[in-house]
C-alpha cells in the first residue's frame, strides 16, 4: 500500500520503533503540526512489530480496523479515540493483554459478540458514540471498576449488568433511558453514578442498596418524585436533580442532613441542586 498519505514524522517514528524494538508506538494526529495529515489507514509494517505494549492511533480518520491488529499479542494499551469507526473486527478480542482500550468519539453503533472473550480492561470509555444496544457478552467484564457509556443511543441497559461487581463508577448520560434495571442495585461498589440526559421517569426504591454511593447525578429527566428511601443514601454528598418535573421539595428530603438549593425559573424545573450541608 502506498505510504504518501503517510506524514514523514511518522514513518520515521515507525523506523525507530522496528529497529530499536520500542514497546510505545504513537501515530496520532498532532493538531498544529505542519504538513501533518490524518492517516485513513495504518501502514502493513505497523502489525509486523509484534514487540509493541502501546499504540496511540488518536484523532485521525480510521472508519476500520484490519484484522491484522491481532498480530500485535503483545499489546497492553490501545487508543482508538476521536477517529470514525463504525465496527470493530471479530477478530479484535484475540489480544491476550489488552487491560486498556480507548474508544471514545467514533461512531460504533454496535460491538461484536466477541469483544469481551479476551479483554481484562478495567476501564472502558465507550462515550460518545452511537451505541443502542450492548452484546451479552459484555457483562463478562468482571474486572471493570469504571465505564463510561455517555452520550450514546441506549434505551435499556441488560439485567445481567449486576455481573460488574467491581464497577464504582458508571457514566451513562446523554442516552434514551427509560427506567433503569432494579438489578443495578446490586452493585453495591458504585460511588458515583450519572444518568443526566436521559428519559427518567422513576427510581427504584431498592437504590437504596447502594450504600457506598456519593454522588447521584439525575439532572434533565422526567422526574416527578423520589423515593423516600434515598434518605437512607448515608455517604451521599451530592444529588443533582436539575431540570426535571417535580413540583416541591418533599418533606422527607427537607428534614435530611442534605441543603436544598431551589430554581423556580421553571414549573418544571423546581428542584435545582441538592448537596450534603457540611
Amino acid at each position: 500500500m502506498s505510504q504518501d498519505n503517510i506524514p514523514d514524522r511518522l514513518l520515521q517514528r515507525i523506523e525507530e520503533a522496528k529497529e530499536q524494538r520500542l514497546k510505545e508506538l504513537d501515530l496520532s494526529y498532532k493538531y498544529g503540526v505542519s504538513n501533518d495529515k490524518k492517516l485513513t489507514y495504518v501502514p502493513d509494517e505497523v502489525f509486523e512489530l509484534t514487540h509493541l505494549t502501546q499504540i496511540d492511533l488518536s484523532n485521525n480518520q480510521r472508519s476500520t480496523l484490519p484484522e491484522s491488529i491481532t498480530k500485535l499479542i503483545n499489546l497492553t494499551r490501545l487508543d482508538l479515540r476521536y477517529n470514525q469507526l463504525l465496527t470493530l473486527p471479530e477478530s479484535f478480542t484475540n489480544l491476550p493483554n489488552l487491560a486498556q482500550i480507548y474508544l471514545s468519539n467514533n461512531r460504533l453503533s454496535i460491538l461484536p459478540k466477541s469483544f469481551t472473550n479476551h479483554l481484562n480492561s478495567t476501564r472502558l470509555d465507550l462515550s460518545n458514540n452511537q451505541l443502542s444496544t450492548l452484546p451479552k457478552s459484555f457483562t463478562k467484564l468482571i474486572n471493570l471498576t469504571g465505564l463510561d457509556l455517555s452520550n450514546n443511543q441506549l434505551s435499556t441497559l441488560p439485567e445481567s449488568i449486576t455481573e460488574f461487581t467491581n464497577l464504582t463508577r458508571i457514566d451513562l448520560n446523554n442516552n434514551k433511558l427509560v427506567t433503569l434495571p432494579k438489578s443495578i442495585t446490586k452493585l453495591t461498589n458504585l460511588t458515583g453514578l450519572d444518568f443526566s440526559f436521559n428519559k427518567l421517569a422513576t427510581l427504584p426504591e431498592s437504590i437504596t442498596k447502594l450504600t457506598n454511593l456519593t454522588e447521584l447525578s439525575l439532572n434533565n429527566n422526567k422526574l416527578v418524585t423520589l423515593p423516600e428511601s434515598i434518605i437512607k443514601l448515608t455517604n451521599l454528598t451530592g444529588l443533582y436533580l436539575r431540570n426535571n418535573q417535580i413540583k416541591k421539595i418533599p418533606s422527607w428530603l427537607a428534614a435530611t442532613k442534605l441543603n436544598v438549593e431551589t430554581s423556580f425559573q421553571y414549573a418544571s424545573n423546581c428542584i435545582n441542586f441538592v448537596r450534603q450541608s457540611h
